[in-house]
């Protein structure tokens, strides 16, 4: 930890976060992970805006995951929340058509990376085997 301090020029984590660099970088990891996500979004038949703004998409992901509100508050209690975001990131995949391995690695720990290759290759959304417009879930 010390060493990234460092690196970015001090060693006092105020000056660590007034940075710039820190900032840019943060910005430019939060737009490249809401446009694939809004092109997952565009998948499942979901509004595309979800993915741009913070909480809307957590909550995109909860119900492509087939979840409800319950799930969407634990995901913001400590150590409750580990667990809550495997079974979304599981449930997810599976909407997809994706293995468990996958989910629990690439969706769960690695998000970011699951949802450049769900937005990148011909998955389709099938929840419980219904399409969107049938799933009453996103009605």
């Amino acid at each position: 930890m010390h060493t990234l301090m460092t690196l970015a020029g001090s060693t006092d984590p105020a000056d660590l976060a007034a940075n710039p660099t820190y900032w840019g970088g943060g910005l430019i990891w939060y737009v490249i992970e809401a446009f694939f996500l809004m092109k997952v979004f565009q998948k499942a038949d979901l509004p595309a805006w979800y993915a741009w703004v913070p909480f809307v998409n957590l909550w995109g992901i909860v119900r492509l995951a087939g979840r409800g509100v319950g799930t969407f508050i634990l995901l913001f209690v400590p150590l409750v929340n580990i667990v809550a975001w495997i079974i979304v990131a599981l449930r997810m995949g599976r909407a997809f058509g994706k293995e468990g391995v996958f989910s629990f690695f690439l969706l769960a720990w690695f998000h970011i990376i699951g949802v450049v290759v769900i937005a990148l290759d011909d998955s389709r959304y099938a929840p419980r085997g219904l399409t969107p417009a049938e799933d009453p879930r996103f009605r």
